[in-house]
């Protein structure tokens, strides 16, 4: 069985607001202050930095830096080493405050985590300007509950932040962004791995793979149907008649189209299409049924005896008759299913009866 490949636009809101955020970046001169406020107990003093780093400087060049390290919130107010300056050295990088106006986009699509997808600093007085202002609007609590979060951005840099403030209104802006999300579920017997990406306007790789196993993913997909599903064969139960496809009869597997699966939690998906999907006869009567068929397909040339017992038991022998007693037809009785008589009461022997009938008659001659 394939993988089963979902995909959908994602659902994007556009807006505009007044924030105080970090930007995540390296910092050398910070991460080696941090390491040495670790090797003296967590705390920095500007003596320490002075005899360290910046013999001869002044120690108000050294207080200056410290007060920096604690305005990106590295230290707290007595110089040790804060919350946010643990992260930063487990990290090796930092939180570099800025501010201003800035566009965000953000989603609520249930695959994608982070809420915030990008955000990008604009000219304040943009904001200002009747002709780009949208509807403004008090900022709703899943937005303002994303301060001190932090959000690893989808953009072309892959930057990460930290919002540290929202100002208390945003303005509405329409949308430009075209992004889909695909989710690729793998069985367990193939090898590559399960993927989620974001593709479009911002590209992605996303680790935050949800936790549903492939069974229950495959088990909402086929809705209903679940219940002709064999656990122990992992395969759908099918009446040969219903198998319209000769390809598939004989390969014991179909395609099968999906109208808008609406899958556990995660939404509703396009359409989509499942390669390669194992089907087994759902009971003894069928499995003759199917085996027999198989039978008549397998008569290209012409066939002796030890040939022909050689071919049915082949086709008995295949893993999907396995639980089923297979009966066939001798190879004289198989001959005569492919004598027609015609309407106008014409006997007509087709080509398949002579690649049986005939090593037949040859035998029965010598």
């Amino acid at each position: 069985m394939d993988t089963i490949k979902l995909k959908r636009k994602v659902e994007i809101q556009r807006f505009r607001a007044i924030i105080d955020l970090g930007r995540q970046r390296e910092k050398e001169v910070y991460i080696a202050i941090l390491k040495l406020a670790q090797e003296n107990e967590g705390i920095i003093t500007p003596e320490l930095i002075i005899e360290s780093f910046f013999e001869g400087r002044p120690i108000d060049f050294a207080i200056r830096i410290i007060q920096n390290c604690k305005i990106d919130g590295l230290f707290d107010d007595y110089g040790h080493i804060s919350e946010e300056g643990k992260v930063a050295l487990s990290e090796n990088k930092i939180f570099l405050g800025e501010n201003g106006a800035y566009e965000f986009w953000t989603t609520l699509d249930p695959l994608i985590p982070q809420l915030i997808l990008d955000i990008k600093l604009i000219d304040v007085r943009q904001m200002n300007k009747k002709a780009n202002r949208g509807s403004v609007e008090v900022i709703p609590d899943w937005i303002k509950n994303l301060e001190n979060q932090k959000i690893n951005l989808l953009n072309k840099n892959k930057d990460v932040i930290k919002i540290y403030e929202f100002l208390p209104q945003i303005e509405v802006l329409k949308n430009y962004l075209n992004v889909t999300v695909h989710f690729h579920i793998t069985p367990l017997e193939v090898s590559e791995e399960s993927k989620l990406m974001v593709a479009g306007d911002l590209r992605k790789n996303l680790t935050q793979i949800p936790k549903y196993s492939f069974e229950e993913i495959w088990f909402s997909l086929l809705g209903i149907e679940k219940n002709k599903w064999d656990p122990n064969k992992s395969a759908l139960l099918y009446n040969f008649e219903d198998v319209k496809d000769n390809n598939s009869r004989m390969s014991f597997s179909i395609d099968k189209q999906f109208q808008r699966p609406d899958i556990l939690d995660l939404g509703k998906f396009e359409d989509v299409s499942v390669r390669n999907i194992p089907i087994i006869p759902v009971n003894e009567k069928e499995a003759n049924i199917w085996a027999n068929w198989i039978l008549e397909q397998e008569i290209n040339n012409y066939t002796y005896e030890e040939s022909y017992i050689e071919i049915c038991y082949g086709i008995a022998s295949k893993p999907q008759f396995s639980d089923f007693q297979i009966a066939f037809p001798s190879q004289i009785e198989l001959a005569e299913k492919f004598i027609r008589r015609e309407d106008n009461g014409e006997i007509k022997f087709l080509e398949k009866f002579w690649y049986l009938q005939t090593p037949i008659d040859l035998r029965i001659k010598n």
